[in-house]
C-alpha cells in the first residue's frame, strides 16, 4: 500500500486555458492508468497494459485522488493525496503546454518530506524541498507547532526526547530562541500535568 502525498495545486491563467486544463482533470475517472490521464493532456497515445513500474510512474506518481475548485475564471485549485510522492513532472508539463503558472505543494508524513515548487509557461521559478515537520512548521507558526507535536509524546518524556522526535530542518530554523521558547512551553505543560495528577 502506498504512502499518501497530500498535494495543494494552484493553476492560473487566462480563462480558455484553465477551461481546458479543468476538462481534463474531470476526465480522471475515464482513465485506468495515471499515464494515461497524464498523456491526456498532452494528446499522447499509447499501449498502457503491461508496462513496466516506471512506466505508470511517468508523472510523479501512480495515481492521485483529488477534487478540483474553480476558485475564479482564471484559477483552478486540485488538492488531495497522491501515491509516494507529488505529480511535479505533470504539473510542470500542464505549465509549458498551456503557458500557466502552477504553484504546487505537497508533504508525505511516512517518509518525511515536503516541499513547494512554482512553475510559469514551464520554467522552474521555485523548489523548495523540507521535512513534512518543517512544512508544518511554516503554516502553523511556532506556537500552533508546538501544540501539535507535544500530542506525540508521552507524559514521562523529557524536553530532550521532545527534542529528538523533532526534523533537523525544524531545529536549525527555529534556533536557539525557538528552542528556548519551546523548552519553557514544555517545562509549563510538565508543571500542569504534574499539578493534575496529584
Amino acid at each position: 500500500m502506498a504512502n499518501n502525498c497530500w498535494n495543494y495545486v494552484a493553476i492560473t491563467g487566462d480563462k480558455k486555458r484553465i477551461n481546458t486544463i479543468q476538462k481534463h482533470f474531470k476526465n480522471y475517472d475515464n482513465t485506468r492508468w495515471f499515464t494515461e490521464f497524464g498523456d491526456a493532456f498532452f494528446n499522447k497515445k499509447r499501449n498502457y497494459e503491461g508496462q513496466e513500474f516506471d512506466f505508470y510512474y511517468e508523472y510523479g506518481t501512480k495515481w492521485w485522488d483529488f477534487d478540483w475548485d474553480r476558485e475564479s475564471d482564471t484559477e483552478l485549485i486540485v488538492q488531495g493525496d497522491s501515491a509516494w510522492s507529488p505529480p511535479l513532472k505533470l504539473l510542470k508539463d500542464i505549465s509549458k503546454k498551456f503557458n500557466v503558472k502552477v504553484y504546487a505543494e505537497w508533504q508525505e508524513y511516512g517518509m518525511d518530506f515536503a516541499g513547494r515548487a512554482t512553475w510559469n509557461k514551464g520554467l522552474e521559478k521555485e523548489m523548495w524541498n523540507c521535512s513534512a515537520q518543517r512544512m508544518d512548521l511554516e503554516h502553523m507558526g511556532l506556537s500552533e507547532f508546538y501544540d501539535y507535536q507535544v500530542q506525540w509524546i508521552d507524559d514521562n518524556s523529557t524536553f530532550v526526547d521532545f527534542i529528538e522526535i523533532l526534523s533537523t530542518d525544524v531545529v536549525e530554523y527555529i534556533g536557539e530562541k525557538g528552542l528556548a521558547q519551546i523548552k519553557e512551553w514544555f517545562e509549563n505543560d510538565t508543571k500542569r500535568i504534574a499539578t493534575q495528577n496529584t
